[in-house]
C-alpha cells in the first residue's frame, strides 16, 4: 500500500528534526506509531539468513564484520533481553538493493554469514531512519 502525500509529508517534517539530534529516539518511534496507525507497519520473525544490510546503512559502507562480532559479544556478556530488543526492518525497495546485499555478503567471506535473497524478507534492523527518509525525500512511498 502506497504512503499518502500527507502521511509522507508528516513523517518527512518529523524526521528533520531528528537530523537535527533533537531527540531521535523519540521521533523514530512516534514516525513508528504513525505508520503503524496507518497499517504500514507490521510485525514478522525472520531466520539470520534472511536479513540484509540497507545500503544508506553508514553513508553506503554496510557494516563492519569486526564491529558486529564486538556489538555482539559485548551485548552477550550484559546479558539479553528480549523485552530491551526493538528490532526495525525496511523492505528493499529495488533489485539493486538486492544485488548489493549479494556483493556485500560475498565481500565479508562469510564473516557476517550467508544471505538467502528473497525479495519479499529482505530487511536490516535498526535502520529505519535512512531509508525511510530517503523514501520519503524520494516520494516512493510503499
Amino acid at each position: 500500500m502506497a504512503l499518502a502525500p500527507e502521511l509522507v509529508q508528516e513523517c518527512t517534517r518529523m524526521l528533520q528534526g531528528a537530523q537535527d539530534g533533537d531527540r531521535p529516539v523519540k521521533t523514530v518511534h512516534d514516525v513508528l506509531a504513525l505508520l503503524e496507525k496507518g497499517g504500514h507497519v507490521y510485525n514478522i520473525q525472520l531466520q539470520p539468513h534472511m536479513v540484509g544490510v540497507s545500503p544508506l546503512n553508514r553513508d553506503g559502507s554496510g557494516v563492519n564484520p569486526v564491529d558486529v562480532h564486538d556489538l555482539l559479544a559485548d551485548i552477550l556478556s550484559a546479558g539479553w533481553l528480549d523485552a530491551r530488543v526493538t528490532a526495525v526492518g525496511v523492505e528493499p525497495s529495488s533489485q539493486q538493493e538486492l544485488d548489493w546485499n549479494s556483493q556485500f555478503f560475498n565481500k565479508t567471506e562469510g564473516t557476517l554469514g550467508t544471505l538467502v535473497s528473497e525479495p519479499r524478507r529482505l530487511s536490516h534492523k535498526l535502520c529505519l531512519k535512512m531509508p525511510v527518509a530517503g523514501t520519503l525525500a524520494s516520494g516512493r512511498g510503499g
